[in-house]
């Protein structure tokens, strides 16, 4: 879970929104799905360091065509 709900209380969000986003870029595996909240606009500082790290994991973003058959 991102708790990224969490970030609008901490005494310095951006820096607890990066944390979040390198501590689920370890945690996360094939066809794990992150949830965050889009109301929250730390919510993009965590998807600004997960989505490069799990880009260099080599996971995708996006569902194969061929697993969708």
């Amino acid at each position: 879970s991102s708790e990224d709900w969490r970030f609008r209380y901490a005494p310095r969000p951006h820096e607890a929104a990066a944390s979040c986003g390198r501590e689920l870029a370890e945690q996360v595996r094939p066809r794990d799905v992150p949830l965050f909240h889009d109301e929250y606009p730390y919510t993009l500082v965590a998807l600004d360091v997960l989505l490069p790290a799990l880009k260099a994991k080599g996971l995708s973003m996006a569902p194969s065509l061929d697993e969708a058959v």
